[in-house]
Parts: C-alpha cells; sequence; structure tokens
C-alpha cells in the first residue's frame, strides 16, 4: 500500500477535520460538491476512518479502529431485499434507499481484512467475515438481476474476484474474472473520460495491479498515461464530464494517482488510503497525438510540451447540453505554473476538425445562434487579452479576428465563412460556466465569450477557426 510515513499523518490530518469527539465518528454530506461537514455521519468514510487509524501502527489509535468497525458492522441490514446492504448514513438505519451504497464500503473492508486480520479480536474478525459474506451474496444477487453500469459493474466484479482470491472461493473468483473479463475485453468505455468515473476504477481495478493476469488491465493504465500531462499536471483528455473548482480542474483521485502532489479536497483525500503502490511509467513513450473512441464518442487528442488540447465528435441525435461537456478544450501552462483552459461549452451542435497542429475548424449547424448556445470560457484569474483590431470591447462585430493573449500563449480565433451583414456578433461577459462547483451570485470565476445575431432566418452553418500561436 501507499508509503504513510509522511502521507499518513497528512491524511489523518485531513480526516480528523470532520472528526468529532462527541460521537466519535467522522460526519459529512455527499450531497454538495465539495463534500462538507454535517451532522449526517456516512459508513463509507468512517469505514475509511477505521483504516486510516490502523495504517498508523499506533496501538491507541489502532484500538479506536477496532472499536469504530465494531460500531460500523451494527449498521448492516440484515433483514428483507436489502439483507447485506448498508444505509449511506447512520442515521437512516434500518432503511437503504440506495441498492449499492455497500460497493465503496467493501472496497475498505477488504484492505482492512486483507492487511489487519490476523491482528484483529477473534470475536471482531468473526463479524467482519460474516459482514463481507452476507454483502458479497447480496452484490451476487442484484447483479444477476440486469445489465447495469459500466463503472458499477467494474466496481461489483473487482470485488468479487479480490474477495473470491482472498477466501479462495471458487464461486466468487469465477463470476468476478468472468465479469471483468467481459467488461474489459470490449475496449473503453465513456467513463474513461470521466476522471471521476476514472477515479473510482483505480481504486477497484488497482486490486490486481501485482496480478500475472491483468484481465485486460494493460489497456486501462495505458489510457491512464496517455490522458494525463506532466507539464500541466492535469487531466487532458476528452472533456465528456468535467467539473471545475473556482479557477480550476477539479483534483480527483486519479490526479493524485498521477501525481502524489495535487491537491484534494479534504474528505477525498481520505479515499487515498486505499491506493496502492503502482508504477506506471515504467517502460511508457508518450504520443503526441491520439485518436480514439469512448463509444458513442470519437476522441482527438493533441500534446505539447506547454499545452494540450482534446476535442470529440458525436452524433447530431445523441448531442447534449450538459454542464460538463466540452467538445473543444484547450489547457496550457502559464509563467506563473497555473494551469488555464480554453474550452468551449457544449450546447449547439458542432462538428470540430483538425486542420493542422494548432489549427482547427468548427461547425455549427441547424440555426445555431436560436438559444445563444455557442459560448467559448476561460479563467479570469489568467489576466487574459482578448481583442479586435487591438482593441478591447465588450462586443465584436467578427469582421476582424479575435485575439486571446495569454502569457504564454495566443489563441487566434476567425470565422472563415461569415458573410458582410449577416447580423452576427460576440459578446463578451464575466460568468461560471456550467460545471462550476462553487456557485456563488457575487462571484465569478471565468470570462464567457458568446454570439448572438441580429438577424432572423439565417439558418446557414456558422464557422470558427481556432489557431493556437506558441
Amino acid at each position: 500500500m501507499i508509503e504513510l510515513k509522511n502521507q499518513q499523518h497528512k491524511i489523518l490530518e485531513y480526516a480528523q477535520k470532520f472528526y468529532s469527539s462527541q460521537t466519535q465518528l467522522i460526519h459529512l454530506s455527499y450531497e454538495k460538491r465539495p463534500f462538507a461537514r454535517s451532522d449526517s455521519a456516512p459508513i463509507y468514510h468512517n469505514f475509511l476512518y477505521a483504516l486510516i487509524l490502523l495504517r498508523t501502527k499506533q496501538r491507541s489509535k489502532m484500538e479506536d479502529a477496532m472499536q469504530l468497525i465494531e460500531r460500523l458492522l451494527h449498521f448492516q441490514i440484515l433483514e428483507g431485499d436489502n439483507s447485506g446492504n448498508f444505509p449511506r448514513y447512520i442515521h437512516e438505519y434500518p432503511y437503504c434507499e440506495r441498492r449499492f451504497e455497500v460497493v465503496d464500503s467493501l472496497l475498505a473492508m477488504y484492505w482492512i481484512y486483507k492487511d489487519f486480520s490476523i491482528i484483529l479480536p477473534k470475536e471482531l474478525k468473526s463479524k467482519l467475515v460474516g459482514a463481507i459474506q452476507q454483502a458479497v451474496s447480496y452484490l451476487i444477487n442484484l447483479i444477476q438481476e440486469t445489465d447495469y453500469s459500466y463503472l458499477l459493474r467494474i466496481q461489483i466484479y473487482s470485488l468479487l474476484k479480490a474477495f473470491g482470491d482472498i477466501f479462495q472461493d471458487q464461486e466468487w473468483q469465477n463470476i468476478g474474472q468472468q465479469g471483468l473479463n467481459k467488461a474489459l475485453s470490449s475496449g473503453s468505455d465513456k467513463g474513461w473520460g470521466s476522471v471521476r468515473h476514472l477515479s473510482k476504477m483505480v481504486l477497484y481495478l488497482s486490486l490486481f495491479s501485482q496480478k500475472s493476469n491483468s484481465m485486460y488491465l494493460e489497456s486501462f493504465w495505458n489510457f491512464l498515461k496517455q490522458s494525463w500531462h506532466k507539464n500541466l499536471s492535469a487531466y487532458t483528455g476528452p472533456g465528456l464530464n468535467e467539473h471545475y473548482y473556482q479557477s480550476s480542474q477539479e483534483a480527483t483521485i486519479y490526479h493524485y494517482f498521477m501525481d502524489k502532489k495535487a491537491q484534494l479536497f479534504d474528505a477525498d483525500f481520505m479515499e487515498a488510503i486505499l491506493i496502492p503502490h503502482i508504477d506506471i511509467e515504467s517502460s511508457f513513450e508518450q504520443q503526441t497525438s491520439l485518436s480514439y473512441t469512448l463509444t458513442p464518442f470519437e476522441i482527438h487528442q493533441h500534446q505539447e510540451n506547454s499545452y494540450s488540447y482534446s476535442f470529440f465528435n458525436l452524433d447530431k441525435s445523441q448531442w447534449e447540453k450538459r454542464g460538463g461537456f466540452y467538445p473543444f478544450k484547450l489547457m496550457f501552462n502559464r509563467a506563473s505554473n497555473a494551469c488555464d483552459t480554453f474550452v468551449l461549452q457544449m450546447g449547439s451542435f458542432a462538428t470540430v476538425n483538425q486542420i493542422s497542429k494548432g489549427k482547427l475548424l468548427l461547425t455549427f449547424e441547424n440555426d445555431p445562434l436560436q438559444e445563444l448556445d455557442i459560448s467559448f470560457f476561460g479563467n479570469l484569474s489568467s489576466g487574459v487579452e482578448i481583442v479586435s483590431n487591438n482593441n478591447k470591447a465588450a462586443m465584436f462585430d467578427l469582421s476582424s479576428p479575435l485575439e486571446f493573449k495569454y502569457e504564454n500563449l495566443k489563441v487566434l480565433m476567425t470565422f472563415p465563412n461569415l458573410e458582410p451583414n449577416r447580423g452576427i456578433h460576440g459578446q463578451l461577459l464575466r460568468d461560471n460556466r456550467r460545471s462550476q462547483m462553487v456557485k456563488s451570485f457575487n462571484h465569478t470565476y471565468d470570462w464567457h465569450l458568446y454570439f448572438r445575431k441580429t438577424k432572423s432566418g439565417d439558418k446557414a452553418p456558422f464557422q470558427i477557426q481556432l489557431e493556437l500561436i506558441v
């Protein structure tokens, strides 16, 4: 597991921000991101806290951990359809609204049993084994009912295989192995384009990092490496479900897995206790340009030393307007080493084509300006100058190129098929992109450039060309 001489103290320190000396429990709420301290005591994060205490190897803290584990096991549902499951929060017991709530708790219980079963008191060990067996049986019954999401299948089959190995249970091993083979042999999934999903997959698939039979894991590890930009210390894969915290890309377990300097939110950092040490850098060569499919998305990714961009194309019938989707995403470094972004917000249907390295053409169809849905966003903190003919303005008539002047990069925006008097203008304002996690009425973190038209009846395609100049 992760070396905790330095990290253990840090993880424990963050965990104790949510600890109550009165209840001797971790208290936080999952209903907002980032997770906030509240009166609620979640089962999963309290199992994590028990594991954190055990890893200190300090006698008093390990005794506290064992007492906490025993308390938590009392909240497992033992009757009815949810027998084997846990509620999300202790105060919800004996009700359980979420069918798969036990999944994450089982992962923490796996590491508790694997690494510390030898020191657990006999009675507690017996209770833990019984709880695991009931939870696994519950999951086996559920997974046979229907074909659940890709991520959930990866999580459940990983647990079945891992517990099957540790308990030498042939049935669990076979179900887990076959389920993982089926999921992973089909190749990449659109969930690979979400850093939140990647974070969960890292925690579960790393259970098998030391196995000689990798169960098709090589392609997953390669994707992690290709989606990471060392110089930017950022995820540069497709923006399929990407969120921002103030002026930065949301940091997740994926980021921490790739770079231990990543600054996670306090409660998220507790999950770092689940990450084993894996060297995914060995014998690896970064590719500059990649094209691949995360069904149904056709992804294109390009990396240079100082910047990276990715874009995806999608069948028109599947176009969406969700906040975390960015059909085009540019990331680059500032002199201060902060990572800035320049993104196209999901809106009107667009086709993106790469003309050459650093030059792209975006084509918007079907009366794209009807709902003012062509929007570009970037960080206000970057200090960017947005000018036309060397003049700053809040409104642009688009007769001249728009220049986005950064410290180490210039983005030139031109309009190849814009005819005179077409009545299309660009407007600049302060705003927050849809996937901004910090909602505030009196503070904005982004500039927002959107396009509007002043004449009706124009349904011709609208094109925007972006050229990156270093």
